[in-house]
């Protein structure tokens, strides 16, 4: 039950600069579905193979490699920095991965 509740935290912090940023945007009911799954089974129980199909549905917004990264935006003084919504998004998506992750290890709950 823990780790169903951190993934749930983790996906509602996540959800407020899923919903804001265009390019995330489709993203946005995979991950209402996953917190309407999570509710269900709080509610009515689950097995391990329950846990671990919800792992899977939980959406990658991010498929990154040590050497990706986003468009940079130009500054008003000329200087280039990563965007505001991946500076925010990017440690909140890891830890909604880390959670999902974490249901997939049997006993877990």
């Amino acid at each position: 039950m823990q780790q169903l509740s951190e993934l749930k935290s983790a996906i509602v912090a996540f959800m407020p600069v899923v919903s804001e940023v265009a390019t995330l945007q489709g993203s946005v009911a995979a991950f209402q579905g996953c917190l309407a799954e999570i509710d269900r089974l709080l509610s009515e129980g689950f097995c391990q193979d329950d846990l671990n199909v919800l792992s899977r549905a939980v959406p990658r917004v991010f498929w990154l490699h040590k050497e990706w990264t986003p468009e940079l935006e130009r500054m008003v003084d000329g200087r280039y920095r990563e965007p505001w919504w991946f500076v925010a998004a990017d440690k909140l998506h890891q830890r909604v991965q880390e959670a999902a992750e974490e249901l997939k290890i049997v006993g877990r709950y």
